[in-house]
């Protein structure tokens, strides 16, 4: 039989009720269960297996602590012979599956068969393990065992049943057969709701939140069915404890037994319905996700249907019948497009409340939700927008058509009047009273001046209705003109039947002059003497000082707020308003967050992961803040009255900015994730907000500093705009630039801390140069032949150091953080440089020496790709300096010459020289790598955040022009890298080797490549 085989009471039932063995209950004084062997006849019928099996279900009912202490055997064997003892023995020793303390054996009555057992136990006794003892009478039992642990035919007064005891196990293994199956079905029902995937529709959902609900159900009835079974079971187990109190200890163990089965079950069905609450929790959440999907791609399918209807009524009339009929249709669609934004907001309302429920699902439930919002307003304004065209293209038709019928009244009123009554007084009276009443109806019709329809009426003026615009007003024009003739002739008319004596209106005289001879004035020529003007002209200078104005201070008041200094002093007094309030939230962090942090009372509040990672969180905080209110603050309230100075302020303080914010900024990934793990609910973080009376929580001030160093070039560019021509413009210029150099360096500086991989030390290879997403080609040659198989696109983030070129792969942790892995390098050294690939503006070449490997870079624009290069001569410009001055100091005395430039040629003739900041900061890490617009037109500052592309060439001209051009002939040059011809013209040298150069060279353009040079090879 295997050790761990189950065995059950109806296994051995049988063998138990025949009388092989029980166990009573009864115990030694020293607490080891005892196990009865009763006189039994059919003993010896039993098998070996049979009684290991007997055994085996006996000594495992008491508690595992009680069978590792063993047992004591009590074996009646009175009316047995010796024979049936030592059998009896030899099968214990042989097959028990426990402990034995010792055994006790009541001999055989027979005076006898006591002697022989005696005689022959002498002889066997030593063939057992454990000890045996021999007794001849119940009494002598009485004295080794105590007879309240003894059954009554041992004389004992221990309550014991066989029958009875036999029926109790039946039931409680009943039970606990019952409680295991029902804890197997929800185990196997629990697995299977976490490991069944959720529906991707809603009637699956639907279907699977029913069937799941059936299935708890089912298996709930089990668990309360099996429960009020174990309760009924317990109370017939009680009820004759209640009634007599002196029972069985095993009766009181059976009891506990159960107990602790239904405490199992109990817990069973609590973990279970706990499961189920969460499990049919996400059932609903994703049934519910379903139906939201379905509405969402339903509302999609109407507001793109309204969405579409919209953009094809592009009509806009040429009548005022049209319009209205246009408008009525506008109407109607605005009311079923009313009725499709009434159930997007409710859609809204869904997404929303599924949201405040904690929705599993909140990261696909907010874009479709944000989608629908932005189709939403997108539609309410294109609604509202095509209202008012229509009204404003009725207001026209209703103009135009206002003028018509004026035209058409004026014909009919010329058409009408009768030449005879013209010939009167009374009649051309009456006829120039009807022109005047016709001719002051044109100021209702508004269409007097094509300008105020260009105003008024410019995005729906189309060719037609210019057309027919200048058409009316030419109309009205010919109108007008027939109305003055006409009056011409009327006024004529009048003028006979009045008296040759008239009062005449008084007008202006003017006063006599020595030009005017008796008072009567003198013609005059509509012209002035030179040098004469009507009025005085005042010029003030536009910054010029209130105080210094004079009579002035009225009209400088009047255009103070457009004047440059008005300008520069509001760009001041926001640098230093900003700046103080900067410097009190830096402050208040540090009061109210930072040094909290050692309030013994606040402790216990702060989360386990923050404790001992201050400095993480909020990394210099307090340098940022001593810098801030102790130097700069100072700095910039020095320069309060003089702005166009400020410049000077952040030129001295550059080295200071780029420490303190690169600082920072390498921190923020790391202090991001901190505070993410502790959250901004933790109880800390809200009693510091609490206390500073901030309504923002401390993630929003976090980002203050850098906020704040993207503010400083923003306002820099405001104040040289309003400065161009003042003293210190040059300052400002150069702030500005130290201000972008600062952004670059701490934006290149977050992404250098994401590299991984790199074994050596980035602090040793020199300054960062540039940085940033290139397509790669590499092209390798073996034993001379070209290995196309490497010739693959690859997609690198390429760092460019002085020393050292670095080739990264972006990669995405799961926690979001962005991360480059290193893939392999080039030093700078040993590298050569192609600035223009044939085939594509937008290429350029690094190669190693004699071109045995060639790296081919494809820059997202043409513009990015000069910076590429720019940054690529100045590494190279590094390296070659540096061999020249090792070299120089090696060679010392001899012939050769090398000239000590900032400037050295390139494969094409160019000069070397460092991109400036502005140059560089054209191009943003984020710009993406498809974006193949090379279109450099706009000159608004609207659309660049530096100088445009022509001040920096031009930038770039004087300075090359600056410096005298570097004749090269008659002059040595040593060889520093190898080089292979590519192309007709051009020359292999190798690596050492003295050339001449016999041409001299001006380094006028930096993109436009002089005549080959000729070289002598030494």
């Amino acid at each position: 039989m295997a050790a761990d085989e189950e065995i059950l009471i109806t296994d051995v039932a049988e063998y138990l009720q025949l009388g092989v063995a029980y166990l009573s209950g009864g115990r030694t004084s020293e607490g080891f269960p005892i196990v009865t062997l009763p006189d039994c006849s059919k003993f010896t019928n039993i098998k070996d297996e049979d009684f290991v099996r007997v055994m085996t279900y006996l000594v495992r009912i008491p508690s595992l602590l009680e069978y590792d202490k063993g047992f004591i055997i009590l074996v009646d064997r009175r009316t047995e012979s010796w024979s049936g003892v030592k059998s009896t023995l030899m099968r214990i020793a042989g097959y028990f599956p426990g402990i034995i303390q010792c055994v006790y054996v009541l001999k055989p009555k027979g005076f006898l068969q006591k002697t022989l057992s005696d005689v022959r136990f002498k002889f066997i006794k030593d063939d057992f393990k454990f000890q045996i003892v021999l007794l001849d009478s119940v009494r002598e039992l009485h004295g080794v065992l105590d007879p309240g642990q003894l059954t009554e035919e041992f004389e004992g007064s221990l309550a014991f049943s066989l029958k009875a005891w036999i029926e109790d196990r039946m039931a409680i293994e009943r039970f606990a057969s019952n409680c295991k199956e029902r804890s197997s079905a929800v185990q196997t029902l629990s697995d299977e709701l976490t490991q069944t995937p959720l529906s991707n529709d809603e009637d699956g959902a639907l279907e699977m939140l029913l069937e799941h609900r059936k299935r708890h159900m089912e298996v709930r009835e089990d668990l309360t069915s099996a429960m009020k079974y174990g309760q009924t079971l317990l109370s017939c187990m009680r009820r004759p404890l209640q009634e007599f109190p002196d029972q069985n200890p095993d009766k009181i163990a059976t009891t506990c037994a159960i107990e602790r089965l239904l405490v199992q079950l109990e817990e069973t069905e609590k973990n279970f319905e706990t499961l189920w609450e969460e499990h049919e929790l996400k059932l609903s959440q994703c049934l519910d996700l379903r139906r939201f999907e379905n509405e969402f791609t339903q509302v999609l399918i109407i507001l793109d249907n309204i969405h579409d209807k919209i953009n094809s009524a592009m009509e806009l009339g040429d009548s005022v019948s049209r319009v209205q009929y246009l408008i009525r249709i506008h109407e109607d669609l605005q009311n079923d497009g009313q009725a499709a934004l009434d159930r997007a907001d409710k859609f809204g309302e869904q997404g929303n409340n599924l949201i405040d429920q904690n929705h599993y699902a909140v990261d696909c439930i907010k874009p479709k939700c944000s989608e629908v919002s932005t189709k939403t307003r997108e539609i309410s304004e294109k609604i509202k927008k095509r209202a008012m065209v229509l009204e404003r293209s009725l207001d026209l038709q209703q103009r135009i058509e206002k003028a018509q019928n004026w035209c058409s009244k004026g014909m009919k009123l010329l058409a009408e009047q009768e030449m005879d009554r013209c010939q009167s007084k009374d009649g051309a009276l009456q006829y120039l009273a009807d022109i005047k009443d016709c001719l002051d109806g044109v100021n209702d019709i508004k269409l007097n001046n094509p300008k105020e329809f260009r105003i008024m009426f410019d995005n729906i003026l189309t060719t037609e209705a210019k057309a027919g615009i200048t058409e009316v007003i030419g109309k009205m024009e010919d109108v007008k003109t027939m109305f003055e003739k006409r009056k011409e002739s009327l006024d004529k008319v009048v003028a006979k039947f009045e008296r040759p004596v008239q009062a005449v209106p008084a007008t202006p005289v003017t006063p006599p002059s020595p030009d005017m001879p008796n008072g009567t004035p003198k013609p005059r020529k509509n012209r002035k003497s030179k040098g004469q003007t009507d009025r005085t002209i005042e010029i003030v200078r536009e910054d010029a000082d209130a105080g210094n104005l004079g009579n002035n201070n009225e009209i400088l008041r009047g255009e103070d707020t457009n004047s440059l200094s008005y300008k520069r002093r509001h760009v001041m007094n926001e640098l230093l308003e900003t700046e103080k309030m900067y410097v009190s939230e830096l402050e208040a962090v540090l009061r109210g967050y930072i040094e909290e942090m050692e309030n013994p009372d606040l402790m216990s509040f702060i989360p386990d992961a923050l404790h001992g990672k201050k400095d993480v969180l909020f990394a210099n905080w307090q340098e940022l803040y001593n810098f801030h209110k102790s130097t700069f603050l100072v700095d910039i309230q020095n320069y309060k009255n003089t702005p166009t100075l400020i410049g000077k302020c952040f030129v001295k303080r550059k080295e200071e900015l780029d420490r303190l914010y690169s600082t920072y900024c390498q921190n923020k990934p790391r202090s991001e994730l901190l505070r993410r793990d502790c959250g901004n609910n933790n109880p800390f973080f809200q009693e510091c907000q609490r206390s500073l009376g901030h309504k923002l929580p401390l993630s929003a001030y976090l980002l203050k500093p850098v906020q704040r160093i993207t503010k400083y070039q923003l306002l820099l560019k405001e104040m040289l705009k309003y400065s161009a021509l003042e003293k210190g413009s040059e300052d400002l210029e150069a702030a500005l630039d130290c201000m972008l150099t600062v952004l670059k360096y701490v934006n290149d500086s977050m992404h250098q801390v994401a590299i991984t991989g790199f074994q050596g030390k980035l602090a040793e290879q020199g300054k960062l140069l540039m940085q940033g997403a290139l397509y790669v080609w590499v092209e390798t040659k073996r034993h001379g032949i070209r290995d196309i198989r490497q010739q693959k696109k690859t997609q690198r983030h390429v760092f460019l150091y002085e020393k050292l070129v670095l080739f990264c792969k972006k990669r995405g942790d799961i926690k979001e953080k962005t991360c480059y892995a290193f893939k392999s390098s080039l030093k700078t050294s040993e590298i050569g440089l192609t600035e223009y690939v044939k085939g594509d503006k937008k290429k350029f070449e690094l190669w190693l020496g004699g071109r045995e490997a060639v790296y081919t870079f494809l820059a997202p624009n043409e513009n990015e790709k000069m910076t590429w290069v720019k940054a690529v001569r100045q590494a190279l410009l590094q390296v070659s300096m540096g061999s020249i001055e090792v070299e120089t100091t090696h060679r010392k005395g001899s012939s050769t010459s090398i000239p000590e430039s900032p400037y050295s040629p390139t494969p094409n003739g160019s000069a070397l020289r460092s991109p400036t900041p502005s140059e560089q900061s054209q191009r943003t890490p984020s710009e993406p790598m498809d974006d193949d617009n090379d279109d450099v037109s706009w000159g608004s500052g609207e659309f660049s955040d530096g100088e445009s592309e022509d001040e920096i060439l031009e930038e770039s001209r004087k300075e090359v022009q600056s410096v005298q051009p570097v004749t090269m002939s008659n002059q040595q040059y040593l060889v520093l890298a190898e080089y292979n011809l590519v192309e007709d013209g051009e020359l292999s040298i190798r690596e050492g080797e003295l050339v001449q150069l016999e041409k001299s060279i001006s380094f006028e353009s930096m993109h436009i490549s002089p005549p080959s040079p000729t070289y002598h090879v030494r």
